[in-house]
């Protein structure tokens, strides 16, 4: 692989022509519409990096058209001059900067929940899980049954049902109860009812018995999932590895996050991945199925304001969805987003001489993959969300979900 990236970064240099894959699509030349976080100006490249068009942008969550060829790339190109590039586009493609996400409404429906008091328990808690982390499901304390809880709808699943965790406050041992899955009236209010308490939990310990150098440290972090929603429990929910984690036994479904790190490069490697529960009494993080870690990146610019980058990864990345190549010129940041098949090199496309970078640039290159989406065809269209590993988790989190990214 090094030899390969030496050829094609050299031959970018030279010729003039982007080392990608080669373009197979026989798809004719076609209108893409692109949709715009912010105010921006849209510019349209051929498969080679050469500016076509452009068209403005006006607003947040405006589209604007233009035409391009096959494996053709957009640039959005904002007010305050941050670029982010999609390539290997096909005409006919919808690409949208916007990422959807649910935020607080405030409370709008009301669940009443009886329980049962538990000796010596002075005040029960009561949280409302998430369906996304930008909600805030705020808690409730009380003192008697039942409970008054108003729910946002950011604490209600797309299916219309709701989840409470629930502790009694003051006791040993941590004593906790759940309702999930509890459907939510339109208007007026709903009543649930906890059975039982329960003070059982299980204990999970994580090691990473393979980690790619001596210097590197890795750690785990859980979340509890039932349904749609991410249940909100006390207690310790991250571990350095080897780590030990007590869970509360409430919930369908866990989704550990497994981070690997290189303290003296900030490289990384992360996989996060949904599991049954409850969770086994050892996880191996290895297992989990980290993407190739980066080992070297290069930024070169050629002084035609089309910078190469070239890096070389410890296995080959034929099996990640895509690849996101940014290039830092002091505050200014240009993202790339390409298929991650790419040669171990490419060169940013043509964008007008006023917005060019400087010569001192620094360069991460992120490898990722997310069973969110099919592949590289469906990414490509909502580039930001795939970027994004918080959106790139979907909701609800289907056994087996994975997502992993690697970076240096």
């Amino acid at each position: 692989m090094r030899c390969a990236v030496v050829v094609l970064l050299c031959a970018a240099c030279g010729g003039g022509t982007s080392p990608a894959p080669p373009c197979t699509s026989t798809a004719a030349p076609g209108e893409v519409a692109v949709t715009t976080r912010v105010s921006a100006t849209v510019l349209f490249h051929d498969e080679h990096g050469a500016i076509l068009g452009s068209a403005r942008s006006d607003a947040a969550g405006a589209t604007v058209r233009g035409t391009i060829p096959a494996c053709g790339a957009v640039t959005e190109v904002s007010d305050d001059q941050q670029l982010i590039t999609v390539t290997q586009l096909e005409p006919g493609d919808d690409v949208t900067f916007v990422v959807a996400d649910r935020f607080p409404t405030g409370p709008r429906h009301q669940l009443s929940l009886a329980f049962p008091l538990v000796a010596g328990a002075s005040t029960y808690g009561f949280t409302p899980a998430r369906s996304g982390l930008p909600c805030e499901c705020a808690p409730v304390f009380v003192t008697t049954s039942p409970a008054e809880i108003g729910l946002d709808d950011c604490c209600i699943a797309a299916d219309g049902t709701t989840a409470i965790a629930a502790i009694a406050g003051d006791v040993f041992p941590f004593t906790y109860a759940s309702v999930e899955h509890v459907p939510v009236s339109a208007s007026g209010t709903t009543s649930a009812a906890i059975a039982a308490w329960s003070t059982e939990r299980s204990a999970t310990r994580f090691v990473y018995a393979e980690l790619p150098s001596p210097q590197w440290f890795a750690n785990v972090a859980v979340a509890q999932l039932s349904g749609a929603l991410d249940l909100v429990l006390p207690g310790i929910r991250a571990v350095d590895s080897p780590g030990e984690i007590q869970l509360s036994r409430v919930g369908d479904r866990v989704l550990v996050s497994a981070r690997a790190s290189d303290p003296d490069t900030a490289a990384f490697e992360l996989v996060m991945r949904a599991l049954p529960a409850p969770l086994p009494d050892l996880v191996e993080l290895g297992t989990l199925g980290f993407p190739p870690h980066v080992e070297s990146v290069i930024v070169r610019s050629p002084g035609d304001g089309r910078p190469v980058v070239s890096w070389t990864t410890s296995r080959a990345t034929d099996d990640e969805h895509a690849i996101a190549i940014s290039v830092h010129d002091g505050p200014r940041e240009w993202t790339l987003f390409a298929p991650a098949d790419q040669p171990g090199a490419v060169r940013f496309p043509d964008i007008p001489v006023e917005l060019h970078f400087g010569d001192s640039l620094a360069a991460t290159v992120r490898i990722m993959f997310s069973s969110k989406f099919g592949g590289y065809d469906q990414a490509r269209l909502r580039p930001l969300e795939f970027l994004h590993q918080l959106t790139s988790v979907p909701h609800p989190v289907p056994d087996g979900f994975t997502f992993r990214s690697a970076q240096l």
